[in-house]
């Protein structure tokens, strides 16, 4: 036999453990479970007060009428699942029924076994559901809430007198008709069938309508359609209701004319603009403007709510996440980003935020400054300012070297024209002889002087004419040649001619070329002492070589580069070793630069110079 412990557990899991909303309605109404023979099994706490019975006790000691046993014995043996009947019960120990319910009975397994659950509604509680009815219709009409109750087929069953307002009709007028006919005036063709729709399909349906008031003036109410099953049969109803929307319209109205008005006056801010939001540990795109979704190929409406990993350029992301872990140090910051046409563009970016404290979340505005075209003007503001001073080094360079190098040789001509006269003086024509091949030396000291000075002022200036044909390269060194072997001679050194190519024919400015290789032949020279001087042509690959080399004093490397500068010199001031304007590596370099070669100097204090020319072809 099914003990009772068990059985009360199973029952108390079956009803309480929806929580205590569950348990207090299972002890609103009396309930009770009994077995075939009447016997309780199992009843609530609410059965127990009112009927003073437990677990364990009879029907047959509660007077009913009509008698409870017989009832529960004949609903045993019947088919029926449930069953509801009217039940006054005498209180134990009185001698009049005191009590009148409703009583539901139902059968239920419980572990294979049958047993009937009675559920006991008093005549009071339904009173009490009466007066709820009644209240819920004053609450209605008093309460201007807009109500229409539907038949199972759309028909107008009720209407509150709100809604009457609503409708400009009273119910006589709207009564037993199809309410999608009641409100065509409201709704478009397309709404009228998807309303139908939901009637016959018993399912919910909304829409939002505009009405107008006594006094002209728009409201709008949203139509809320809700099925509603009765209980005893499978017919539903519905409810229709007409909430007043216009306060939440007309506000929603006035957010969205905001929100137009704050996106133009964001649109019209000339730097770009870009609005992010921080939530839960990631970076979401919330809008920018138009310069910034132009510039950075951004679409605002796709990327919108995104994060901003997927929407922006790597680059840009990985600039903005070190902005947000240092904004709150820095007040500024500048770097350089691509824009859509992946052309480089230099930013100056400032920070502020906004916490939304109920969402915890935080808003980052940013503003991206262009100043790319700022910054190209102080680049040749910086460049203008750094060739100015080049230029005033070069004018003191230039004047320097001038005053030295002019000087020098006019000195001479004054001493030799001092000696022509007393030669003259003394008829001594073989001296005037002499002295005068050597003022044509002084002569053409300072005339090669006044051509490379303008060679480098051509070079300087990016004015320099180059007029290319076919050289044989190793005949123009031949010619060089010929004319520095005296000279090579005359200090007691080699000057050697090392050809890899007998026929080395090349595309360049002949003359150029000439001048290029005299003037390194002309400083090798000078700047060898013992050794000699060799100068070596080959072909390899697609390129032309040309080396000079010597076995001379050779520069220090860190001064190279200066050398290769206009009146550049190793030893500056009148008492340096070496005379010269410094002008040689100058047009050497310049003009290999302007033929499309390659300048090249390799060269060590006290172990010589080597320097490599190549050019195309």
């Amino acid at each position: 036999m099914l003990k009772y412990l068990n059985l009360n557990e199973l029952l108390q899991k079956e009803y309480s453990e929806e929580g205590s909303a569950a348990a207090g309605l299972t002890d609103t109404s009396p309930l009770v479970l009994v077995d075939s023979s009447c016997k309780i099994i199992y009843g609530n706490l609410s059965f127990k007060n009112q009927f003073r019975l437990e677990e364990g006790d009879n029907f047959v000691a509660l007077k009913t009428e009509p008698n409870i046993v017989f009832t529960v014995l004949a609903f045993a043996e019947s088919q029926y699942e449930n069953l509801r009947f009217d039940l006054n019960v005498k209180r134990p120990g009185g001698n009049t029924f005191e009590g009148n319910y409703y009583a539901d009975i139902s059968r239920i397994k419980i572990e294979k076994q049958e047993y009937f659950s009675l559920y006991f509604t008093s005549l009071e509680v339904n009173h009490k559901l009466e007066d709820q009815v009644n209240n819920l219709h004053f609450a209605l009409e008093y309460g201007k809430i807009p109500v229409m109750i539907l038949s199972d087929s759309g028909k107008v069953s009720y209407c509150s007198k709100s809604f009457e307002k609503i409708l400009s009709k009273n119910i006589d007028e709207v009564y037993n008709i199809n309410v999608t006919e009641v409100m065509s005036e409201y709704l478009s063709n397309e709404d009228l069938i998807k309303f139908q729709e939901a009637i016959v399909e018993a399912r919910t349906w909304s829409r939002s309508i505009t009405c107008m008031e006594e006094w002209g003036t728009p409201s709008y109410r949203d139509l809320q359609l809700s099925p509603v099953k009765r209980e005893s049969t499978d017919n539903v109803n519905f409810i229709l209701t007409a909430s007043d929307i216009t306060h939440y319209v007309l506000k929603n109205l006035i957010i969205k004319r905001s929100e137009e008005r704050l996106k133009l006056l964001i649109n019209n801010i000339s730097d770009h603009l870009l609005i992010i939001k921080y939530k839960r540990g990631g970076y979401l795109f919330e809008t920018a403007n138009d310069n910034f979704c132009q510039t950075f190929n951004v679409d605002r409406f796709a990327a919108h709510n995104k994060n901003i990993v997927s929407v922006l350029q790597p680059k840009l992301f990985q600039k903005l996440t070190e902005v947000f872990n240092q904004f709150e140090s820095k007040p500024q910051f500048y770097f350089e980003c691509e824009n859509k046409e992946n052309e480089l563009r230099h930013f100056g970016v400032k920070v502020t935020f906004i916490d939304d404290k109920p969402d915890n979340d935080r808003y980052y505005i940013i503003s991206f400054k262009d100043i790319t075209d700022q910054m190209l003007y102080q680049q040749q503001l910086k460049r203008a300012f750094e060739k100015e001073n080049h230029l005033n080094r070069l004018k003191t360079s230039f004047i320097e070297n001038m005053s030295h190098e002019i000087r020098t040789p006019f000195n001479a001509i004054m001493g030799y024209s001092e000696i022509i006269d007393e030669c003259l003086y003394s008829e001594d024509y073989q001296s005037i002889q002499e002295i005068s091949h050597s003022v044509k030396d002084v002569l053409q000291r300072i005339l090669n002087l006044f051509n490379n000075i303008v060679d480098v002022s051509q070079a300087e200036s990016q004015d320099l004419e180059i007029k290319k044909s076919r050289a044989d390269v190793n005949s123009v060194i031949r010619n060089i040649y010929k004319k520095k072997h005296s000279e090579a001679e005359a200090k007691h050194i080699l000057l050697n001619l090392e050809f890899n190519s007998p026929d080395l024919i090349l595309d360049t400015d002949e003359v150029k070329l000439e001048k290029i290789i005299t003037a390194l032949l002309d400083n090798a020279i000078k700047y060898t002492d013992c050794g000699g001087v060799t100068i070596s042509t080959k072909k390899h690959e697609t390129e032309t070589i040309i080396i000079v080399s010597d076995t001379g004093s050779g520069m220090d490397a860190k001064v190279i580069s200066r050398l290769l500068e206009p009146f550049g010199q190793e030893e500056e001031g009148y008492t340096r070793n070496f005379q010269g304007a410094g002008l040689g590596l100058t047009i050497a370099y310049r003009f290999t630069k302007a033929l499309g070669g390659n300048f090249d100097i390799n060269s060590e204090k006290g172990l010589g110079t080597t320097i490599i020319l190549s050019f195309p072809g």
